[in-house]
This record gives C-alpha cells, structure tokens and sequence, in this order.
C-alpha cells in the first residue's frame, strides 16, 4: 500500500504539477508567469516525494511554491481592489508607460475584458495555489510511514544500484538525440552551442575514447545552459524587448531570438493588449523551438537528478552511503539519532538498543592463497559497473567471481540452441548475438550506400566527392572493400562535419547577409544549402554523419582490440560493444575471452546463411536483370537506356548459354 501511494504522490509531483507550471506560464507572458516558469526549471531537480524528501528539499520546495501562490492571489487583490475602489484607473490608459509597466508585472485592468481572457489572466495563480497545497498534503498522507513502523522504528538501508550498459547507452543516445534536436530546429549562435558540443561528443566517441563522469558533467552544463535559453526565449516575448529589438532586425535574427506572442502596442494598436495573439506569417520550426528546449530541459534534468543523487562511493561496508541522513548505511525513520552496525553480525543496532536485521546486508569472502589469506569483494562484471553480466562472457559468470563460491558443475557450458556442441575451449554464441554481430560487421555497406545517398538527395559540387570516393571504394582492387572503406573512415567523417557546418551556417536566418547567387553563381549547386525548413536538411545529414562516426569507431576498436587478443576473428562477434561498451572494459573482456577459450559462430545461423548466400548466388541475377529493365522502360529514351537495354540483352544471353552448357555437362557426367 506504502508503494502505490508513493507511485501515486510521484505522478502528482512529476505529472500533474508541472503541467500546471507549464499552463500557468504559457498562457500569459508577465513577471509573474515567469516565475513560474522557473519553478517549473527547478521540478525536475527535485527527488519524488518520500517521507525524508517531504522534510528536506521537496518538502522546501513546495511550500515555497505554495507561498508564491499565495502571494500572487493576495498581490492580484489587492491590486484590483485598488483599481476598483480609487481613481488610479484613469491613469493606467491602454499602452501608455505605467499600464504597461503594471501589465509586464503580472497586474492587469480587468474591465471590459471578455470572459476567455479574463479566466487566462485570473485562474492561473489560483491553480497553482490550489493544486500546489492538494499535492503537498496529498504526498505527506500517501507516503507517510505506519504506525507499525513509527514503533519499531524501521531502518532503512541505501543500496548500490544495479547497472545495465545497453540501457544507460540508449539513455545517452536520447540525450544526444535530443542534444542534436535542439540544434538544428532553428539554427542561430544560441543554438550553435548545442551543435558544436553535439559534433565534439560524438567525434570522441567515434574516436573510440569514453567521456566516463565528464560526461554527467556535460549533461549538467547543458541543463544550466538550455534553462537560460529558455528564460531568454521567455523573456523575448515581453513588449519590452520587442520593441527595443524588433525580430526582423540583425541581431535578433542572428542570436536566434524569436518571436512567437505578438507584442502588444507595438504593430498593431487596435488589439488589446489583454489578448493573447502568435505572431503570424512564422515557420513551424520557430514554434516548435520551445517544446523541443522542454523536452530536452525534462530529460536532462532527470538524467542529471539521477546523476548527482545517484549512489555514491561504497564504504568501507560495502554499501553505498547517502550523505544527508544515512551513516553506515542506516537510519531510524522517526527519530533523529542515527544506528550503527555490528561489523561481526552485520546486525544493525536501532536507537533503543535492540538489533534489527539488514536487509541485503554485505558479505565478505576469504581465499586462501599460500600460507597466508586476503580479503576480497565482488568482482565487477565485464562490461559495465557493479552486479552487471556482461553479454561479452556469453552467458558465464566471470571466472574470478566464481573463484568464491561453490565449484561449478563438470558439464561443459551451453548457449542457446547450442546446447553440448561447445567442445573444449570453444564458447558458441547464440543466434540472435550472431547476426547482429554479422550486421554489426557488414555496416560499411551503409555507410557507402548512404554516402552515394548524399550526393543524390543533397545535389552539388561538394557531395559530388561523396558519390566519386564511394565509387572508388567500390571498384578499386586494392585490400577488401571493407578494409578500404574502415581505412578511410577519418577522412570521410571530418569531411561530412565540414558539410553539416556549411549547411548549420546557411541555415541562420540571414538571408540578405548570406545570399544564396554571387555574380549569377548559385551557391546552393557547390553546396551552400538554404532550405526553408533547414531543419529538415540538418537531420539528415546527422543521421547520414552518424552512421560515419559509427563506422570510425568500429575501425578503431577493432584496430586497438587486435593488439590484445589472441582470437582477432572473434572481436567483430561483440556487436553491442561498438556502441556501448567503454574500451577499458573491452579489453579486459578480451582477456577474459582468451583465458575462456575461442569464440565460434552460431552453428544454426551459419547453416541457414550458407543456404542464403546460395541462393543469392544462383538468383541474384534476376535482380540486376530486372534493375536494367527498370532503368531501360521508365523515362524518356536516351543514350543512357540504350546502353542499359545492351547490358540487359547480354545479360540474358549469357544466362541462356551457360544454363544450356551446366545442362549440357551434366547429361555428359552422368
């Protein structure tokens, strides 16, 4: 019952709340929905309501919001009453100096206002009162602890968590998603900070290296940074700053300020100042710019709420210890004097002297080694951090974490449908890890389809080196097709970001300050795009780029985990650690795959992919007969056809005569 109403308090406050936040700030722009605004930044950053964070900072910070609800109710009152009851009325005229000072404050006349407005300018500070004290004691009653265990005074315990790699990669690729998002929605120098640490994390990564804590750190400078963007993007829409900067001037053009409420008093003088109107004649992506910085602001706020509350550095028990409140891995709810743990029983001694056991409490282990004997703690799996298998020991506990425990049974180790095919030394994988190792090996061909792609679908001078280097790895005889394109990974990825940042640049809203014709030269046919949604032509050249940086990074890792393996052949069936897994631990993966044995192949999958390469073999021939036929029937006739029709005509004949030979020899044989 304790669990579902903390589930139900932490959808109230991760959920409701923060909807309120955001309706209250959007549906008027003042002082006032500002500061809204920033409680809503600050939600995030908060721990779900539990009963210690209700006495620490979630329980400070909504009483904070719940006064500055109060007072907004209280001040908006008083200010009408005011207004209502004196002559200060007359003074405050539509669009002169104090009218506008008292409206950009949050404090507006209400008379002659129709109802919509009037329930927009009003309902907003009392929802947040409202809502805010029904959430704030709706949380203390949910999450409040038994009397049962106000009299046995429960002992809680902070334990490490555990750790997946593939799902903390997936939680970077959002971020980095989003991060890319926020880039190129609409490009300008405030956005420009987004994609250049966009490009800088992700050539280190193809780089093969790993940012490791630096990169929460980075996380935690975006957070700072895309609130700020987001107060100045709020900030923007007062009349104020309108009209000191209008948003078809240079610098607003050219920092990225954009203009999405219509500023009263300024263009249009017959519109009330009290209504709410969007400027018009604006592209989608200028719209959209505020809900992708949300969504990016929400998501690094959780990432990084977990980052720096996350378990901290294990003790000397082996537990990690939560500064504020824990010691020694324990606290008594209830009361104020902190246990302390029995380091022979580890029983935990509560305030009233009596022993309580820990739950999951830490065990030792002892091995004997000579004469002597040392003290041992769990080993960390392979990839990844504490109480993780890593998919690189193919389904077997680590050697040396085993060395503690009872002695495994005689039976060789089984994977999959493998099952008693290993023979000795020799460790199958499953078929599901063979094709994506496979898939995983083969990924060169997107990366030279997709830079043919380029040059197509992004047509100029530029990209026209993109088509002729992807031909040349096609065609010329020198190594293996893979090796040449793996070797010029580099060079190909350095020059896709000197594309993406002609185009990023080309994107700003400068039209007249970069023209697309010098002296009847189009520049958009040597590569300087401008698109109107430029949006639309950054991503693309991202996901094309990303492919790239992935194929970088499976060079590098396959050239450093050459150097210390033995089985180099066994590297490339470790698909997911092209994408997830750190070098560091990649390379003790490597040595505990030597001291194991050889990797082998699915023998399943490598059956049904000797049947499909056999059958590509005798049928692939229909497909590039039927791909000349399409080129020779679909369009005007030219020369090009012709020379397509030839190739289909030989093509057949050459099919007809060595299917009449094969018939032929083999009537002879039998």
């Amino acid at each position: 019952m304790v669990n579902v109403g903390k589930g139900v308090a932490a959808f109230l406050f991760k959920w409701i709340l923060p909807l309120v936040f955001l309706a209250a700030a959007l549906v008027r722009i003042n002082v006032v929905s500002g500061v809204y605004l920033l409680c809503f930044l600050l939600l995030p950053l908060m721990p779900n309501p539990t009963y210690i964070t209700l006495r620490g900072r979630t329980g400070i910070y909504l009483i904070i919001v719940t006064v500055i609800g109060a007072l907004a109710c209280i001040l908006q009152a008083v200010f009408l009453t005011v207004i209502y009851t004196t002559d200060i009325a007359e003074d405050l005229q539509f669009c002169d100096a104090n009218e506008t000072l008292w409206r950009q404050l949050g404090f507006q006349r209400l008379d002659g206002v129709d109802f919509v407005d009037g329930f927009r300018l009003v309902v907003p500070d009392v929802a947040v009162f409202i809502v805010t004290i029904i959430i704030f004691l709706a949380s203390k009653k949910l999450v409040g602890p038994s009397d049962e265990e106000r009299q046995q005074g429960v002992v809680m315990e902070r334990r490490s968590q555990k750790h997946n790699q593939i799902v903390e990669g997936l939680a970077c690729f959002i971020t980095m998603a989003l991060l890319a998002a926020a880039a190129v929605i609409v490009p300008s120098v405030l956005s420009s900070v987004y994609f250049v640490s966009l490009l800088i994390v992700a050539t280190w990564w193809a780089l093969y290296m790993t940012w490791g804590r630096a990169f929460g750190v980075l996380q935690f400078v975006w957070l700072l940074y895309c609130g700020s963007h987001l107060i100045v993007l709020y900030a923007y829409q007062f009349q104020f700053f309108q009209e000191a900067y209008h948003y078809t001037e240079f610098i607003p053009r050219l920092v990225g300020l954009l203009a999405i409420i219509k500023a009263p008093c300024t263009t249009d003088l017959d519109l009330d100042p009290r209504t709410l109107a969007f400027e018009k004649g604006q592209i989608w992506p200028i719209y959209a710019t505020p809900v992708v910085l949300v969504c990016f602001y929400w998501y690094l706020g959780i990432q990084v709420r977990s980052w720096i509350d996350g378990p901290q550095t294990p003790g000397p028990d082996g537990i990690s210890h939560e500064q504020n409140g824990l010691s020694n891995g324990s606290l008594v709810i209830g009361g104020s004097q902190k246990s302390r743990q029995d380091p022979n029983s580890g029983l935990i001694q509560s305030i009233d002297g009596e022993y309580v056991i820990a739950p999951h409490s830490p065990k030792r282990s002892r091995k004997k080694k000579g004469k002597g004997e040392h003290q041992e703690t769990p080993k960390r799996g392979l990839i990844g951090d504490e109480a993780v298998e890593s998919y690189q020991s193919i389904g077997e506990s680590s050697k040396e974490g085993a060395a503690d425990a009872d002695p495994p049974p005689t039976e060789e180790p089984t994977s999959g449908d493998e099952e008693g095919e290993h023979g000795h030394g020799v460790y199958k994988l499953s078929p599901i890890t063979t094709v994506v190792a496979y898939i995983t090996q083969q990924s060169y061909m997107v990366a030279l389809v997709l830079m043919m792609a380029w040059s197509i679908i992004f047509h100029s001078v530029l990209s026209f080196f993109l088509l002729v280097w992807a031909l040349m790895i096609w065609v010329i005889p020198i190594g293996t097709m893979r090796g040449r394109c793996l070797w010029t990974s580099l060079p190909l990825v350095l020059f896709a970001e000197a594309l993406t940042c002609i185009t990023y640049v080309y994107g700003f809203q400068l039209e007249e300050e970069l023209p697309s014709k010098v002296n009847d030269i189009n520049l958009e046919e040597i590569g300087f795009i401008r698109k109107k949604y430029q949006c639309l032509v950054l991503a693309a050249e991202l996901i094309f780029t990303l492919m790239f940086w992935l194929t970088l990074r499976q060079f590098l890792r396959e050239k450093r985990l050459q150097r210390v393996s033995q089985h180099p052949d066994g590297i490339v069936l470790q698909p997911f650690g092209v994408i997830f897994s750190k070098p560091s631990d990649e390379i003790d993966a490597i040595h505990q795959q030597d001291n194991q044995g050889e990797l082998a192949q699915s023998e399943t999958m490598t059956v049904i992919g000797a049947h499909v390469r056999r059958f590509c073999s005798k049928y692939w021939i229909f497909v590039v007969g039927a791909f000349f036929l399409i080129m020779t029937l679909f369009g005007d006739p030219d020369i090009f056809k012709i020379i397509y029709l030839c190739f289909f005509l030989v093509l057949v004949n050459l099919f007809v005569v060595s299917r009449v030979q094969c018939s032929v020899s083999g009537r002879i044989q039998i």
